[in-house]
């Protein structure tokens, strides 16, 4: 449960001497204003004279020494106000003191409050200004910083919609205005309350300025700031009703009271802020200031002592569990009492360690307490407050109480989240004896309190309990019967099975680390918070969401995640089973679930393409279909491992699966893919041509064919160009001019100058491999070749596919057709006749027309 700010006194420094006994010295309190809120600038000079020891009247000089001194008494009045209201307000302090306006002490005013205010922002921001401001300036910021805080400390509760409703108002007021003298007034009023209320606030800047001079480096800035001033700021820490803003600015505000004297504060302000040590992990801090003051006489008798020692070691590694319960059958020996708070405080460390036996034993200690005190619905806590009387705060801390509704909810909240059902229950059985009212409140902070999963939980185990599950737990009839017809009408959707309840559960708590990673962008924060509502209100996630939450968890790189993730698809392929129906907020496992986990698993550094093996197996047996989509990253993923050979093999396995299936459209994206594959996979075998590549070679053909035969299948420019790459690595320039044939003459397209280029520089490289010379070598270069790059860099060069096949058959006839350049002409012409009679063989194969090399170049 909630735990509030309580009553505490106003700080006080206590020192503790060798020689003499304690004593409590109190800080002065601040004089109290006076009913009016308008100080004249000579009750200011006077007040300032008063300080400096010294009665100077405001002019008794000229030269303008006097009215530096008013500057200091009434900069405070003026930060953070423009300097137009700022002049209206002095001249209607001249006016109302009897004095002659003087505009030069206006306009000094004026300058030295922007320099204030400059200075202020600059502190915020840790600036270089701060290393010179003096510690008159210090003063005049601090000052301004108390008084507003206490200023605005009553209207912390106020609600932004109510502070916007009174914008508004005084903007409709200012814009609604009539024109005349007393609307006019009225509504500049309006303008100045406006720009009053809108002005940085000190509450806003508390934690900033104490976080800038906590800072190592600003130590001169510290002593600057006098220790009555360190205690005030301490105080309005204190009164601050937004919990994590109190717990910082407490902390920060003691840590530099606590370094700056050997004074402690008396023992209700040091419990505050020993447990904001606590909260920061600073847990040694916290144990010495604890044990140190122990045995004295301000705490030596009072319980709440005790409470914060356990407070601290519960909070402390799992070896120091036992030294708190050391202090609790101390507080139970002493006073024959523990407080309610006390023993689900233990009852909840026990639980995150694990100790079940000692969580129920803490559960028996309740039951004393409730036996003794009795049990109520509700006990009256006071509101933050602070009191003159120390003994009252005392009292209240030590206070007696029975046990409450929130006391056992607590309790039973407690065990239901580490999902200790029959623990749980039988707390519930037993408060609910002592008051059957208390199983209504109960029901009612569940289904308003406990997200989805939980109460799904609990309604599982209890449904399994009445189906006569006779290895699970028992409960009470009426009670269980009870819980689940009230809790049913909050539930939105019901799970198919416990485990999909812990699942989400987990699911839950795994999303909700991940929004306090620093290095999760804030997009991917909007879709967690996103999940996290769904899930919390039982909404049933859509493919879409589960896809984004798959890649959430997977990209932890998390033995966690991957275990996490593991179990989600699970469920998911339990809902393709057809006795699970409707049931389950989990989705049915599809294609597109699958993709998303082999594109995390592939796109990793190093693909995991074992466990992307186990997916398409896993999919293969639950009958998914493996789209085109997929597939294409599975092959990448094969790429990028260079696994070349299982990469192929995938390859064959799909197109010959998709043959026989109607739905089976591969894409022009696949296609290259694919091709990118076959030509890396030769470049690593190093181009042997061996029994592997006149296998891949043959495949390749095949996997051409197939592309010119589908059905309203087109070859497009970029599968042209990978085509014409991947048949010239391996060799095969009969088939890359059939390529070129389909692109130009079936599909009726032009060659880029881009892939004429790529060409040329792909025969270049094969030409001094071959390290080939001659006339016809020369010739070919400078005719067709790599000299002849320039003209197809022109914009307007136009290139049809047989310009790009003459090249190829320019290069053919200059290395002898793959015989060498110094072959006879007889043999040349064989080798040619042959490489005609494979390219028509080819184009009969690829169904393309027949085209000789005559009718090509």
């Amino acid at each position: 449960m909630k735990r509030c700010t309580l009553p505490r006194i106003r700080p006080r420094l206590v020192r503790y001497a060798r020689t003499r006994p304690a004593f409590k010295d109190r800080l002065p309190a601040k004089p109290a204003k006076s009913s009016s809120d308008d100080v004249t600038l000579e009750d200011a000079v006077d007040a300032l004279g008063e300080r400096k020891g010294t009665t100077r009247s405001r002019f008794a000089t000229s030269n303008g020494r006097s009215k530096s001194t008013q500057v200091d008494s009434r900069l405070t009045q003026f930060q953070h106000k423009s300097p137009a209201q700022i002049e209206r307000e002095l001249k209607e302090t001249f006016a109302r003191d009897g004095v002659e306006y003087d505009p030069l002490f206006v306009q000094q005013m004026i300058r030295r409050s922007k320099q204030e205010e400059n200075i202020i922002n600059d502190t915020m921001k840790g600036g270089s200004a701060l290393q010179k401001v003096t510690e008159e300036e210090v003063t005049s910021f601090i000052d301004w910083l108390i008084d507003d805080c206490i200023t605005r400390l009553p209207d912390q509760g106020v609600g932004e919609s109510e502070i916007e409703r009174g914008v508004d108002e005084k903007m409709e007021k200012v814009m609604r205005v009539k024109n005349d003298d007393k609307s006019l007034i009225d509504a500049f009023s309006s303008v100045y309350e406006l720009a009053d209320e809108l002005r940085p606030s000190g509450l806003s800047k508390l934690k900033e300025f104490l976080s800038v001079i906590s800072k190592p480096d600003n130590g001169e800035i510290r002593k600057m700031v006098p220790i009555e001033k360190m205690v005030k700021l301490f105080e309005i820490s204190g009164q601050l009703l937004d919990d994590k803003l109190r717990d910082e600015c407490v902390y920060l505000s003691g840590n530099l009271i606590y370094s700056s004297t050997k004074a402690r504060a008396d023992p209700i302000n040091e419990k505050l802020y020993i447990e904001t040590l606590v909260n920061h992990g600073d847990f040694q801090r916290a144990l010495d200031l604890y044990t140190s003051r122990k045995s004295k006489p301000d705490v030596i008798d009072q319980r709440f002592w005790l409470e914060v020692g356990i407070g601290i070691y519960l909070r402390m590694g799992s070896d120091e569990v036992e030294k708190a319960e050391l202090l609790a059958r101390e507080m139970k020996d002493k006073y024959g009492y523990i407080h309610p708070i006390v023993i689900s405080t233990f009852i909840d460390r026990y639980l995150r360690l694990s100790r079940l036996d000692k969580a129920t034993e803490w559960v028996q200690e309740m039951k004393e307490v409730m036996d003794s005190y009795g049990l109520v619905d509700h006990l009256e806590v006071p509101g933050p407050q602070l009191l003159d009387d120390p003994q009252q705060v005392y009292d209240y801390y030590n206070r007696i109480d029975p046990v409450s509704y929130d006391h056992v909810t607590d309790c039973v909240i407690d065990f239901l989240k580490y999902r200790q059902v029959p623990e749980a229950m039988e707390v519930i059985m037993t408060a609910t004896r002592r008051d059957r009212q208390y199983l209504l409140y109960l029901v009612g902070y569940i289904a308003e309190n406990v997200s989805y999963p939980g109460r799904e939980y609990l309604l599982q185990v209890l449904k399994g309990s009445e189906d006569g599950n006779a290895e699970g737990p028992q409960f009470n009839p009426a009670i269980s019967s009870f819980i689940q017809s009230e809790l049913e009408n909050f539930r939105p959707t019901k799970c198919s099975s416990i485990e999909e309840v812990i699942v989400l559960d987990e699911c839950s708590f795994f999303l909700t680390k991940q929004l306090a990673n620093p290095k999760v962008d804030s997009e991917m924060k909007l879709k967690i918070s996103s999940l996290i509502s769904s899930i919390s209100i039982g909404a049933k996630l859509t493919s879409h969401e589960c896809k984004d939450m798959m890649k959430i968890i997977l990209r932890s790189n998390s033995r966690k995640g991957y275990t996490l993730a593991s179990k989600v698809l699970s469920q998911m392929n339990r809902g393709l089973e057809k006795e699970h129906g409707e049931d389950g907020m989990l989705p049915p496992a599809n294609a597109h679930i699958y993709l998303t986990l082999v594109q995390v698993f592939g796109r990793r550094p190093k693909p995991k393409t074992r466990e992307i093996e186990e997916l398409l197996e896993t999919m293969k047996g639950l009958g998914i279909p493996t789209l085109t989509v997929l597939a294409n990253q599975v092959v990448l993923a094969y790429r990028k491992g260079k696994q070349y050979s299982k990469a192929l093999r995938f390859i064959d396995e799909y197109l010959r699966e998709g043959e026989e299936e109607e739905s089976f459209k591969p894409t022009s994206e696949f296609f290259q893919n694919v091709l990118v594959t076959y030509r890396e996979g030769l470049m690593q075998d190093g181009g042997g041509e061996d029994g592997n590549y006149k296998f891949r070679l043959e495949k390749l053909r095949w996997l051409f064919k197939s592309i010119l035969s589908s059905p309203g299948w087109k070859l497009d420019e970029g599968l042209c160009n990978e085509a014409v790459m991947t048949f010239m690595t391996y060799g095969d320039y009969a088939s890359t001019i059939c390529v070129l044939e389909s692109y130009g003459m079936e599909m009726k397209k032009d060659i880029g100058n881009d892939l004429m280029v790529a060409i040329k520089l792909k025969l270049e490289a094969k030409l001094m491999k071959l390290n080939l010379e001659g006339e016809e070598i020369d010739q070919y270069r400078r005719e067709c070749g790599i000299l002849s790059v320039r003209k197809d860099l022109k914009p307007d060069r136009v290139n049809n596919w047989r310009d790009a096949a003459e090249v190829i058959i320019r290069y053919m006839e200059a290395t002898g057709y793959g015989l060498g350049g110094k072959s006879s002409d007889e043999v040349k012409q064989r080798s040619k006749d042959e490489f005609e009679g494979e390219l028509i063989e080819l184009e009969r194969m690829y169904g393309l027309p027949e085209v000789g090399l005559g009718e090509i170049s």
